[in-house]
Order: structure tokens, then C-alpha cells, then sequence
């Protein structure tokens, strides 16, 4: 059993980032990390892991430090050394007995000569670096995992190894996860973080149970606490309105009693005394009734609408080879994406999607399209803020609307003027969706948009995308969210890009 007892403070304003949070974890724990970007999950993890890791922009008091526990760290975007697999894995390679690196092996759904490999960790796929990872963290025989979003980049089939891996670990579990299909598969607690009052006050709900059992009884709870707050009110208001109509008749007896009536003038002020009790005792009674419920919004952005026509031609790719570097990734690849049409690109990891969308970004220059990179480092550099990213011509005018439209994305104004290094990979994500959105773009073109969004905000991404009125081609493993957007979907082989069924998409 471990405890945690922690509160959690930016250290330049000492605003709270997570209060009063006491969790105990158990053996067999699942407990899936939810909520809105910058809402200070990945900052808990790195605090619980190492305080090191947030010594630079974050303060804590509690009892927040796994002690004695084993704790293995899977960040949100590990960095990966120029070394070989098994250097990577060394010493505990070394000294690990055959048998238990068999079983290793197993669970990982990989060869155990993966292991020993002398191919540099740097040029492994996406899904076999963090088998990699997995390898290393299960060698130090960790007593709790630490998991910071770790479907990302994971193709469908890794995906579902994951999720396997997880429900499979006897060790406590505290996992990030934006992939709805994945929560719903492993997590057996929810914590949410939320931030209210502007994202000034943080608050959290810890659930023991599902994801969708989670979501169910909150939408519940929330909608029964309105009902019962509005019949509340009604029913007061009805009441105030009566004693209203009393008040002001016995104001009008008093405003016309005669001085000749001293016994009337008595008994009316008798009761305009009885009227203003009974108002105070009203206005008390309003201060103990049901709140309203009070929940962070999620995002809310709007593309512009505009006319494209739904044959048009959007995008073409024609390619009789795909390559990266000195590697031949696939033969006639060949594309054509209209006008209105959401096409998703799926494929193994390492079969270059990416390479492909990087091609497409050249190829849409000339139609208004707009590139969102898997790396945001590709558009994103240190030293600007989320307001000089945005801007294009300076001035008053253009700032008050760049703030207005990045509100509406849930950032505040001190994180509108917050350096995009300091940002959380879901704000940043945030922060290209909005320049899509101010640059007017016909096209997108997106390398896994809901990558680093809460489940909350991927929805609201999700169904703007499904409105959107030009043309889409996007990167996704993401199956709830390719369930929601897309139109049309290929997988990348080394032939070229095959049509596959949506509905065969998922397991």
C-alpha cells in the first residue's frame, strides 16, 4: 500500500496546481489520470517520480515522495540515446536470469534477440522504442508504475499489446492516457483534475470503478444536482414573489394610513416588520440550497465556414516511392482527397506515415492548407508565446482577438504570455488547432491531432473536425477519435495505400 499526501504550487505565483490530494494506491491499482490540459497531470507524475524533474516551475508540501518504492518512469516524450538496445537495457540485462527475459519477452510480444540487438535505440519504430522502455522499467522490477501518456505513437496492434501489458501488470498503476479506448479497457479508478473559476481554483474527484462507469455518474450527479438547484430556486422565487406582493401592500396601508388611525398605523407596521423577518430568514435559506453544479468547460472552437466543393480536388499525392533516408518505405503511393472528405492514414509504426504527411504539406502550400506536425518543435520555438505565435500583423486589434480566441481554447492570460517550451504538450496542441482556425486554412493536414488532448477535449475536437467544411488528410491511431472524423481510411504498406473498412479497424 502507498500513500500519497500532496498539494502542488507554480512556484513564480504560488498559484495551486493540484490541493490536498491524498490517494493510497493498492496492488492490482489501475488509476487512470484525467482532465484538461495544463491541469497539472504530467507535473504530479514527474513530482511523484522525481521532484527534481519540476524543481524549475513547481513547489510541493505533503508527503508526496514514494520513499522506498521502485518507482518506473515512462515520460511523455522520453529521449532516447545514439546507443545500441542492449547497451540501453545494460546492466540489468546482464545479470537478469534467461528465464525471466524469456517471460519479459513474451509479455512484450517481442523476439528476446530484441533485447540483445545492436540496432541504435534512435532508429527503432515508435512502438518498439516503447517496448524498449517497458523492457527496462519490468528489469528494475518497479513496485509502482508511472505511465505519462504511453499510447502515444503506438500503432493499432501496439495499441492493443498495451493494453494487455497494463490490465497484465500486478504492480500499482498510475497512467495519463488520452485514448478513450484504452481507459475504458484498463483503468479501474479515475482520478480528475479540474481547474475552476477561470482555472484559478484546482479541484479533483477520485472515482473507484471504471472509466464509462465514471463518465456516466458524473453526467448523472451533474444533471440530477441541476435539476434539483433549479426546482430550488423556482420554488424560492415563488415564495420571494408572494411576500413581494404582501410587502408592498402593506407599504401602500402605511403610505396612506390616516394620523386619525393610530391603532392601523400599528398594526401595519407590526406587519411590514413580520414581512422583513420573513425576507431575512428567505435570504438565508438561498445560501443553503443546492449550488448549481460547477465543472471545468471544455474547449470550444469553431472553424470558419466556407463553400468547397465536395468533388473539388484538395489534395493529390502521387508518389512511385516513398523514402526516408536510405530506406525504401513503400512503392505507388497515390492519393486523391476532395473536397468535404476526412481521410485517415493508419500503418505500423515506422512505415512513414509521417514522411508521407510531411510530403502532403509540401503539395497543399498552394491551397491554403495548414500542417500540424507530430513534433510541435517543427512550429514551435522557444522564446515566442502563445500570442507572438499567433500574431501576423501586431496591433491592439489582432491581440484582443488572438486572446479572445485562445480563451474560447481554455488558456489564461498568464499562459497566453507563458513561453511555448513551458506549455503542456495538450496546450500546445491547442495552440496549432487555433492558427489552423485564424489562418482561414481549406486543408489540414494533422500527424496525430489528439495526441496529447484530454478524452474531454478530444471529443470537442473531434466533432469540429467532423464539421469542418474543406478537406482533412490526418495521422491517427486514435480509434475513438477515427470513429468520430473520418470519412475514408488507408493503411500505409509497403505496397502503397490500401482502403480498409472502418469498422475492421478495431479489436
Amino acid at each position: 500500500m502507498i500513500e500519497i499526501n500532496v498539494s502542488l504550487y507554480h512556484s513564480r505565483d504560488l498559484l495551486p496546481i493540484v490541493e490536498d490530494l491524498s490517494l493510497t494506491l493498492n496492488e492490482g491499482d489501475k488509476i487512470a489520470l484525467i482532465g484538461e490540459e495544463g491541469n497539472g497531470k504530467s507535473t504530479l507524475l514527474k513530482y511523484l517520480y522525481d521532484k527534481e524533474l519540476t524543481k524549475e516551475y513547481a513547489v510541493g508540501k505533503g508527503k508526496a515522495d514514494l520513499g522506498r518504492e521502485r518507482a518506473a518512469y515512462l515520460p511523455q516524450e522520453p529521449e532516447f540515446p545514439a546507443v545500441s538496445a542492449m547497451e540501453f537495457l545494460s546492466p540489468a540485462l546482464y545479470s537478469a536470469d534467461p528465464g525471466e527475459l524469456a517471460e519479459y519477452a513474451r509479455r512484450l510480444g517481442v523476439e528476446t534477440g530484441f533485447f540483445w540487438s545492436d540496432q541504435c535505440v534512435r532508429s527503432l519504430s515508435g512502438g518498439e522504442k516503447i517496448k524498449l522502455l517497458f523492457a527496462k522499467m519490468l528489469l528494475q522490477k518497479p513496485s509502482v508504475w508511472l505511465l505519462d501518456e504511453p499510447s502515444n505513437n503506438l500503432d493499432l496492434q501496439a495499441l492493443a499489446w498495451l493494453e494487455e501489458m497494463i490490465c497484465a501488470l500486478k504492480e500499482p498503476v498510475l497512467f495519463i492516457s488520452h485514448d478513450e479506448r484504452l481507459l475504458e479497457r484498463t483503468a479501474n479508478g479515475v482520478l480528475h483534475f479540474e481547474r475552476l473559476r477561470r482555472r484559478t481554483q484546482p479541484r479533483h474527484t477520485f472515482f473507484r470503478g471504471g472509466y464509462r462507469a465514471y463518465r456516466e455518474t458524473l453526467l448523472r450527479a451533474r444533471e440530477k444536482q441541476a435539476q434539483v438547484a433549479a426546482y430550488e430556486r423556482a420554488e424560492a422565487e415563488k415564495r420571494e414573489e408572494k411576500l413581494r406582493v404582501i410587502r408592498d401592500q402593506v407599504q401602500r396601508g402605511l403610505d396612506t394610513v390616516s394620523r386619525a388611525d393610530p391603532h392601523g398605523a400599528r398594526l401595519l407596521k407590526k406587519k411590514m416588520k413580520s414581512v422583513l423577518s420573513q425576507e431575512k430568514r428567505y435570504r438565508r435559506e438561498r445560501e443553503d440550497m443546492t449550488q448549481p453544479p460547477e465543472w471545468e468547460e471544455c474547449i470550444l472552437m469553431r472553424f470558419p465556414v466556407f463553400s468547397v466543393p465536395a468533388g473539388k480536388t484538395a489534395l493529390e499525392i502521387s508518389l512511385p516511392r516513398l523514402i526516408a533516408g536510405d530506406r525504401l518505405l513503400a512503392e505507388d503511393v497515390r492519393l486523391t482527397v476532395k473536397g468535404r472528405e476526412r481521410v485517415c492514414i493508419v500503418g505500423r509504426n515506422g512505415c512513414g506515415k509521417s514522411s508521407l504527411l510531411r510530403i502532403a504539406a509540401q503539395a497543399g502550400e498552394e491551397r491554403r492548407a495548414f500542417y500540424m506536425p507530430q513534433d510541435y518543435d517543427e512550429a514551435l520555438r522557444p522564446g515566442m508565446t502563445a500570442l507572438t505565435y499567433l500574431e501576423t500583423q501586431g496591433g491592439g486589434a489582432e491581440r484582443e482577438h488572438i486572446a479572445a480566441c485562445l480563451g474560447c481554447m481554455r488558456f489564461t492570460r498568464e499562459e497566453m504570455e507563458r513561453d511555448v517550451a513551458a506549455l503542456s504538450g495538450g496546450q500546445r496542441a491547442k495552440l496549432l488547432l487555433t492558427k489552423a482556425n485564424l489562418t482561414g486554412a481549406q486543408v489540414l493536414i494533422l500527424d496525430e491531432p489528439s495526441r496529447n488532448f484530454s478524452p474531454l477535449s478530444a471529443g470537442a475536437v473531434a466533432d469540429e473536425l467532423a464539421r469542418f467544411s474543406g478537406a482533412i488528410l490526418f495521422v491517427s491511431h486514435d480509434r475513438a477519435f477515427i470513429e468520430r472524423v473520418a470519412t475514408a481510411v488507408f493503411e500505409l504498406t509497403e505496397k502503397g495505400l490500401v482502403p480498409r473498412e472502418k469498422e475492421n479497424l478495431f479489436f
